[in-house]
Order: C-alpha cells, then structure tokens, then sequence
C-alpha cells in the first residue's frame, strides 16, 4: 500500500534527521510509541546509518541536486533513499525495479 511505504519512508527519514541534529539515539526514536512498524523502520535506519558514509560518497558522485528546505531531513531522506535502491530490499517486485510505492514516496517527502 503506497500510504503505508510513504508513512514509514517519512517515519525513517524523519528519525534520521533528529539522530543527525543529535536529538535522540536511533534505538530510543525508533522504539517510541508512536512510531508503527518499528521492526521494518529500526532496520531501515539502522542499515542507512551504518552505510552512510558510501551512500553520501554515491550521492555526490550522482550529482544529486537537493531541493531547498530542511536540510537536515533532505540529506537524511537522500541517503534512506539511497540505501533502499542501492543495497536494501526496498519494495522491489522485480530485479533491478523500485516499486511505485517506492517512487511516490521519493517525490513526497522530496520534491
């Protein structure tokens, strides 16, 4: 359901940012109450965090331009993304093809 990828994509990226503006620990903001599915978002942020530093090396190599705004939440949204093509699962359906929910939740949170 492209609702449901496109709430926990903002969920990820979101927690990603606060962990960037030193505002919690990735466990602690993944295990709040309020977050759903805290299973599938803990590994999310937990797999782009420890490939940040490729995954920045990839999006600079791309040429990635970043939309204006919060900063912090665009950099943390490039790199989630950039995890999910690049070595996650994502929520592939066939090799090598990102799904449309996938690609809905890129333009949401980023465009």
């Amino acid at each position: 359901d492209a609702r449901t990828a496109m709430e926990l994509y903002e969920t990820c990226a979101r927690i990603l940012e606060s962990v960037a503006e030193r505002r919690g620990s990735a466990r602690d903001l993944c295990l709040d109450d309020r977050v759903a599915n805290k299973r599938a978002v803990y590994k999310l942020v937990h797999e782009t965090l420890r490939n940040q530093a490729p995954l920045s090396a990839a999006i600079a190599l791309a040429g990635v331009k970043r939309p204006k705004g919060r900063e912090a939440l665009v950099l943390a949204a490039l790199r989630l993304f950039a995890y999910e093509l690049l070595l996650g699962q994502g929520l592939r359906r066939r090799s090598g093809r990102c799904s449309p929910e996938l690609r809905v939740s890129i333009a949401a949170i980023l465009g």
